[in-house]
């Protein structure tokens, strides 16, 4: 287990934007350097395979996995094949877990409600028996209110969820976007901090459209906002993968769109001294995209600070990054946590060490081939390797 994730000290993410109305701006804390997954260095993923239909498919081996680290071949040191819904499955083997999050910060009011109901109407199915541990996490302007003990009653969890929203009373005024923005990653980062002490596969399903992205006219970004960025990405990237957590994203339709996100014009990014464009990215406006399309072309890695940015940040990307998945807005959010939850039947646990970093937070770009037709690997897409 690694040692400074259980020490680590829950950092305020945020950023130094510069608005350009030059209100105040909060700061990113210095994050410490992260170790190796292990003490051997060795980098786990977890991989879950699927047919043209979307189904994980089981009985696999290790001779069907090919390894690609930065286009090149990788050795694997560990395989192993873990399937939970299997009445053959080893016993002592911890089982994969659900969290479910309500986001309530970034959700408008009538989504909060579609949200709600629906998470109420998923717990209350099959008699409220739940086939995999799922705890529950709420976030709101009071903070992360986080089940830590997961369950397979649903009717228990529907209860408990019911009676933790009527504690936290009347919605206070809204927070504005950096509060937001700062607020979200924080939760995010704090149910990693508190998932990394077991070695479990674990998906969170965040509910709602998401933060919103720091760009466009009113934020103007520097090369040290960039730096805070990327550290910010790092950072996030490999909380994730070392506490075993598959990010997914669910929505509901907004009718009103009080949330929605277009695509501005696309704009250069600068080099740090502001003489050249680098290269161009269409910039986003506050808000989570609901076309399913905006984020897309931010979820390749991210190799430099000067390539970073806050689009790199939102909660869709993330989500792809970290081997999960964004499906389409959708009112029926039970169904939609079903079909996320498909993703902790068969899966397939890898290990292998990485080569020698060239340099600090040295960007690795990962796939895995099946050498069998018709099927598709997902997985973390990338990591960062340290010297």
């Amino acid at each position: 287990m690694n040692k400074r994730i259980q020490a680590f000290t829950l950092i305020l993410l945020s950023t130094t934007i510069a608005l350009a109305q030059q209100a105040p701006s909060p700061t990113l804390q210095q994050r410490p350097k992260p170790n190796p997954t292990n003490p051997q260095g060795q980098i786990q993923i977890d991989v879950v395979v699927t047919d043209k239909q979307g189904t994980p498919v089981p009985e696999l081996d290790r001779k069907d996995f090919t390894l690609l680290d930065n286009k090149k071949l990788e050795n694997i040191l560990s395989f192993t094949a873990v399937d939970t819904t299997s009445e053959s499955a080893e016993p002592t083997a911890p089982p994969a877990q659900v969290i479910v999050l309500l986001d309530l910060v970034n959700a408008t009011f009538d989504q909060a409600g579609v949200i709600e109901s629906q998470m109420v109407k998923f717990f209350q199915q099959n008699g409220g028996h739940l086939a995999n541990p799922t705890s529950i996490a709420i976030a709101s302007d009071q903070g992360l209110r986080f089940q830590p003990v997961p369950s397979n009653d649903g009717n228990h969890l529907a209860a408990q969820l019911n009676a933790t929203l009527r504690t936290l009373g009347p919605a206070a005024a809204r927070l504005d976007e950096v509060a937001r923005f700062q607020s979200s990653l924080k939760t995010l980062l704090a149910i990693a901090d508190n998932q990394s002490k077991t070695l479990n596969r674990k998906i969170l399903i965040w509910t709602g459209p998401g933060w919103p992205i720091l760009v466009g006219a009113n934020y103007l970004a520097s090369t040290q906002d960039r730096k805070r960025y990327f550290d910010a990405i790092v950072e996030i990237s490999t909380r994730l993968r070392e506490a075993h957590i598959a990010l997914y994203n669910i929505s509901p339709i907004n009718p009103e769109k009080a949330i929605g996100q277009s695509m501005a014009p696309p704009q250069p990014i600068l080099t740090p001294n502001n003489e050249a464009p680098m290269q161009t990215r269409p910039r986003i406006t506050a808000g989570a995209p609901t076309d399913g399309s905006s984020y897309k072309e931010f979820v390749r890695g991210v190799k430099s600070v000067h390539q970073a940015d806050s689009g790199d940040l939102s909660l869709q990307v993330i989500a792809i990054q970290s081997g999960g998945r964004v499906l389409d807005p959708t009112n029926d959010l039970a169904t939609q946590i079903a079909q996320c939850t498909q993703d902790l039947g068969p899966f397939y646990r890898i290990s292998f060490n990485p080569p020698p970093a060239e340099h600090p937070d040295d960007y690795h770009d990962l796939k895995i081939q099946i050498a069998k037709p018709g099927l598709t690997a997902r997985t973390n897409t990338g990591f960062y390797n340290q010297p």
